[in-house]
Formats: C-alpha cells, sequence, structure tokens
C-alpha cells in the first residue's frame, strides 16, 4: 500500500471541515444502538431500516429504486432480518460470517450492509463498495470480489492509513478520504498529481457497467439447460439477485449446477430485467412446472458458444484468480455477478475448450443481424378475469370501476382480509384494459414516508446532496410521454403516511378536474427555471386503507374530498367465496362451518358500535391461503382461528377479554 502524502491528507481534512460528511459522522449515533433497535416493535423496525437502505446510511447513494422491494423482503423475511441486524452487538460477532448470510437479504448489498457494521462501530468496521475499490486501486490496494475477504483487506489497508495518520481516528473518515480521492475533483487532481495516477472513470457509489459481467446457474433438476443451449440461442432467465446491476449487452457465463457441472457455455444479455411470462420455445426445457410459473423478473440471454464439455468446479477452483467465485462458496442462486479479470480468466479457459457449437458473435445465425426482443402483445384483460376468485358481485366490482373511471381517485377501505391490494390490482387492469404490469405502480405509505421520498428533495449523493425525484414525481413524468394509455398509481396503507405532509402542493393537483399542464405549479425545491410540474389526466390514483387500525390516524379532510370512498366487504356469504374453498379441495359441511360462525362473529363486531363497528368485521382471506399439499381439515380451520382469528379478536377486546373469549371458545373453537 502506498502512503498518502502528507498535502494529499492536508487538503482532505481541509475539505472535510466544510463539507456534509463531517455533519454526518455521528447522525446515527443514539439510533443504531442496541437497545434502541430492540425496542422497536416490528413496524417501525422495518420503516427504520428501509429509509437507513434508502439514504444509504448517509454515506452512500441511497437505494430510492429498490426500497419498496427492500420493504417486502424484510417484511417477507423480518425474523431473519432482525437477528442478523442485530448480532453484531453481540460480544463474539463473527463479522466474515455475517457478511455471508448478509447476501441472503435481497437488496441489503456490499455497501449498506457495511455501510451498517461502520455506523454500529466505526472504529472496528470499514465500508466496502465501489467507491472503496476505486480508492485503493490508486494506492496500490487490490481487493478480490468475495466480500468478506474485500472487508478484511479493507480493514488492514485503512487500518494502516490511520497508524500514518492518527487525525483520521477511524474508519468513517478513512471512508470519506476515499471519497475525496475520486469524487471530489480537488482530490482526483491531487491524486493524479501526487500519487501519478489518473482514475480513468470513477463509480460513485454506483457499478461500472463495462466492468460487470455474470454467472448464470441452473440446476438440471428443474431446467434441462444442456439441451435447451443446443437446441434455442435465446431464452428468458430468472433474475432473483443484483437485480439493478443487470443490463442489456452485459456478457457472461452459464453454468450447470451438480457434481459434475460446471461453465457449459458463454453468453449475452438481450434485454434489461422485466416482468415476463417464461419463453414459448423454452416451456418444453422445463422438468419442475413450479419453479418456472407465471409472470417472473426475467431477463433474455443469448447463448454464443456451446462447450463439448463443461468447465469443471475443480479447474475453476485451482486457478488463482477464480478460486473466490462466490458460486464455488454458495452455489444456491440464479446469477452471480464476476468482475472483469475473472472474466478473462474464464475466457481464457473457454479458448483451451473444444467449442460444439459457435452460433457466431452478436448476430443472429439466420438472418445475420442483431437480434430484436418485440415488444409483448398487449393481453387482454377482461371484466370475466377480474371477478375470478373475487368475492364481489359483477354489478358492484362495475360501479366501483365506473367510480374510479370518472373521479380519478378513489381509497378502498375495509377491515383486515378483505382483499384490498388482490381488488386494487384487478380494478387496476380492468381499468386499463389490459395486463401492463409497467402502467401500475404500488408503494405502501409509514409515519416516516414524506414529500422527499414521494415528490422531491435532498439525498445523499456521491459528492455530497443532490435533488432527486421521487417515486410518484417519476411516474406522473412517465405517463405524461404516453397519453393514449392509463397509469394507477396505488398507496397501500395510506392514511399511516401524514397525508398534508407527503402530498404538499400536490393537494390541488391530484384532482381530476385540475390536471393537465395548464394547472402546473412550481414544486417546493424547483428552480426558477424548471418546468412547472403537474400531474397527467391519464393517471389515476388509489388508496388502500385498513379501517380497523386504531393506531392511524384519519384522512385528512383535505384529501378526503379529492377521493371517492368505496367499501370492501367480508365476502363469507358469498356464492364465490363458497365454490372457491370447495375447488381447492375443502369440506362443503367446513365451508358451512367457516361461513355461520364468522357472521356470528363478525354481528357481534358490527352490533358493538361503542367500541368497534362495523369497519372492524374479519374479512374472507384469512381462510383463502391454503396450505399445498396438506389435508385441508378441521385442524386447519382450529389453527386459522387459534393464531390469526383469536390475537385479532384479543385485540379488538382488549379491555373486556371476555368478550373475545367467549366468541373464541364458545362459537368458532366449540365441538
Amino acid at each position: 500500500m502506498i502512503k498518502p502524502p502528507e498535502e494529499l491528507v492536508d487538503a482532505f481534512f481541509s475539505w472535510l471541515k466544510k463539507d456534509q460528511h463531517r455533519l454526518m459522522e455521528d447522525f446515527y449515533k443514539d439510533t443504531i444502538k442496541q437497545e434502541h433497535l430492540s425496542g422497536l416493535k416490528k413496524p417501525d423496525f422495518v420503516d427504520f431500516f428501509v429509509q437507513f437502505a434508502a439514504d444509504g446510511g448517509k454515506i452512500q447513494s441511497g437505494g430510492f429504486r429498490t426500497k419498496n422491494r427492500f420493504r417486502k423482503e424484510i417484511t417477507e423475511k423480518y425474523r431473519e432480518f432482525r437477528k442478523l441486524v442485530l448480532e453484531p452487538f453481540e460480544p463474539k460477532f463473527d463479522h466474515i460470517s455475517w457478511l455471508t448470510r448478509a447476501s441472503n437479504i435481497k437488496y441489503f448489498g456490499k455497501g449498506i450492509c457495511t455501510i451498517y457494521l461502520n455506523r454500529v462501530d466505526k472504529n472496528r468496521y470499514s465500508v466496502v463498495n465501489n467507491k472503496t475499490r476505486d480508492a485503493l486501486d490508486l494506492l496500490d490496494v487490490k481487493l478480490p470480489t468475495l466480500l468478506g475477504k474485500s472487508h478484511e483487506i479493507v480493514n488492514d489497508a485503512q487500518g494502516q492509513l490511520i497508524k500514518w495518520y492518527p487525525q483520521f481516528e477511524n474508519f468513517y473518515r478513512a471512508d470519506a478520504f476515499n471519497h475525496f480521492l475520486i469524487g471530489v475533483d480537488e482530490g482526483k487532481a491531487l491524486a493524479k498529481k501526487l500519487l501519478k495516477k489518473d482514475l480513468a472513470s470513477t463509480s460513485n457509489d454506483s457499478d461500472k457497467e463495462s466492468d460487470i459481467y455474470w454467472i448464470f446457474q441452473a440446476n438440471p433438476k428443474n431446467y434441462d439447460l444442456q439441451k435447451s443451449i443446443r437446441e434455442n440461442r435465446n431464452r428468458t432467465w430468472l433474475i432473483n439477485q443484483h437485480r439493478d446491476e443487470i443490463h442489456k449487452d452485459q456478457k457472461g457465463f452459464l453454468w450447470l449446477s451438480g457434481k459434475n457441472g460446471g461453465i457449459v457455455a458463454t453468453g449475452l444479455l438481450l434485454s434489461e430485467p422485466g416482468m415476463m411470462e417464461q419463453d414459448e420455445a423454452g416451456k418444453k426445457y422445463i422438468l419442475d412446472e413450479d419453479k418456472f410459473s407465471g409472470k417472473r423478473l426475467r431477463a433474455i440471454v443469448q447463448i454464443d458458444k456451446v462447450l463439448k464439455n463443461p468447465i469443471s468446479k475443480e479447474i475453476l477452483s485451482n486457478n488463482p484468480v477464480l478460486e473466490d467465485l462466490l458460486i464455488l462458496k454458495v452455489p444456491r442462486f440464479t446469477n452471480y455477478l464476476i468482475n472483469k479479470e475473472q472474466y478473462l480468466a474464464i475466457i481464457k479457459l473457454v479458448e483451451k475448450s473444444e467449442i460444439e457449437i459457435d452460433y457466431g458473435g452478436d448476430t443472429d445465425q439466420k438472418t445475420g443481424s442483431p437480434p430484436s426482443i418485440a415488444e409483448p402483445e398487449k393481453r387482454l384483460y377482461t371484466i370475466d378475469e377480474a371477478l375470478e376468485d373475487l368475492f364481489t358481485e359483477k354489478d358492484r366490482f362495475l360501479e366501483i370501476l365506473n367510480v374510479f373511471r370518472a373521479k380519478k381517485n378513489v381509497i378502498l377501505q375495509g377491515p383486515p382480509g378483505v382483499g384490498k391490494t388482490f381488488f386494487s390490482k384487478r380494478l387496476a387492469k380492468s381499468l386499463i384494459g389490459f395486463d401492463a404490469p409497467g402502467k401500475i405502480e404500488m408503494v405502501q405509505f409509514h409515519q416516516s414516508y414524506s414529500y422527499e421520498d414521494f415528490i422531491q428533495g435532498f439525498r445523499p449523493s456521491g459528492t455530497g446532496f443532490m435533488l432527486k425525484n421521487g417515486v410518484f414525481y417519476q411516474f406522473c413524468k412517465k405517463a405524461s410521454k404516453d397519453p393514449s394509455n392509463k397509469y394507477i398509481f396505488i398507496i397501500d396503507e395510506i392514511n399511516r403516511g401524514n397525508l398534508s405532509k407527503v402530498f404538499g402542493e400536490l393537494m390541488m393537483l391530484i384532482e381530476h378536474d385540475k390536471r393537465g399542464p395548464q394547472w402546473g405549479l412550481s414544486l417546493t425545491y424547483a428552480d426558477e427555471n424548471d418546468e412547472k410540474f403537474y400531474v397527467p389526466d391519464n393517471l389515476y390514483l388509489m388508496g388502500l386503507m385498513n379501517t380497523a387500525d386504531r393506531s392511524l390516524a384519519m384522512v385528512d379532510y383535505a384529501l378526503r374530498r379529492r377521493f371517492s370512498f368505496v367499501d370492501l366487504e367480508p365476502g363469507f356469504g358469498t356464492n364465490v367465496f363458497r365454490d372457491f374453498l370447495v375447488r381447492k379441495g375443502v369440506d362443503p359441511n367446513l365451508v358451512e362451518k367457516i361461513r355461520k360462525r364468522m357472521d356470528i362473529v363478525n354481528n357481534k363486531i358490527s352490533t358493538d358500535t361503542v367500541n368497534l363497528g362495523h369497519g372492524f368485521c374479519i374479512g374472507h382471506s384469512f381462510f383463502c391461503s391454503l396450505p399445498q399439499g396438506e389435508k385441508i381439515d378441521d385442524s386447519w380451520y382450529r389453527q386459522v382461528v387459534k393464531t390469526e382469528i383469536a390475537p385479532l379478536l384479543r385485540e379488538y377486546w382488549f379491555d373486556d377479554l371476555s368478550q373475545a373469549e367467549s366468541l373464541i371458545n364458545q362459537v368458532l373453537l366449540v365441538d
């Protein structure tokens, strides 16, 4: 490692005194503490880490594009994630093992998970991201791909920096020095002058696409890859990791898992990842339909060369450049990132291998021209399709659809379990008229959700703070460029947010008769030369509201008059509910028992107008998520009551538990 000259270090500390980095050093000192985090309940815990990731830990660019997907991921894996992020406070914490396990949480990537460790203890843990890699490269420190080893090397290198210059004090300031070297003009110029090196292109916390390559893995128990690559050049590929790092025109390899597996082909990405069905030509190679069914996140991969024999794991493990490949250590993912050095090392092995099929460059073998990916045809979406397994009568559904079409803003409200989210997707597609996932956007409000998240605000970036557009702003711009189609924006848990604060000046612009550029306004953070913002006429807004959550604020009256409110009711009494359960294998007698007993419970809730009322009734969806491969009988019914319905009733009558226990034991669980 090269010792940075004193002139460079002195310039850094002069810059640091005036930069936002200095102010952010102790930003989380009162919140990223064991006593604080362990005391948070699930909603607040999830909110905290979603905001932490969105802000990039106040160190790097935030994950705004993935924040909703990250929220879903850590909500579904809540126990695993909670245990993971509390581990660093334990006395015998193993951070190398922890970094490996952190990769199981999507969107909690190397940058944000190491930033979290740094925020736990800035004196013990360094930050590892592309900024780190580029900056240390200037100091002749090379980092491997495997995160655990990278972290050890960065700790050692920055530890040496602190020994040389004690004023750095901790790894947070060492990371700020990295930023100074590659992200600040003054630092870059001095580094070039004093270190005699020039960073040709910097990452600014984003991966350099030219240096990203891939390995895509297939399990022979699920998909016949060997036959597929010999019969068809192009196929769709499931994307389960690194969603935001995968881009069209990147190169890579196809890997067959198993004892005799390894690299079997070279390939090229022909598309950005998107929601799409399995390609028709590829369906005949599927051996386990459940693994590939439905519209999933996929990219289109083109095969260039097919190897006669795989490049085995043993060959790769014995190559010093390739021995740290993650697929050799953790062989369970569908796609893996590799760096340029590793890619070139594998290419050398490919060149020494016998090629069975060479499709030839980046052109289609039959036409001789670059292959084109056709836009998926619009599939019409009918009302009958929308009503399938939807426990609402057709006339009522059409009435709601007409209200939504006329008002442009609607709130679906109802108690837990009436299927508000399920209903909203059906309603949105019915309004559009065809199945178009790109024209529907969904977010979830929470207590920390702000105007800056929704519309526009300043966020940390590679060079300090910059103005970034929020999710609703971006969706409005997208809709305005496609005026011939309808766009639907869905807000789940709309009454969880501070609505006046989140919507700001949009309170007027969302009115159905104040759409279009003629009603445009200057936004809070806009410059005087910026175009005025407006909500396009083809954008429709839908909110979802839980009427039984006593912790939530009432909807702002100014906002209330701008929406039509639609009540969704429990569907126990409908024929669709009965037919749905019977079709799923539930005994008709058990179905009738569920219907009758839940009617008694909901009637009791509705008539208690002092404490509860109609908005607290229990919905049908508690009985609609049926276990796969298990017998659906009375024991299943009793389990649902004991683990889902009973706790809810006890919460309803928390000040009169005898009421709840009477319904549980004398109505729901009576033999």
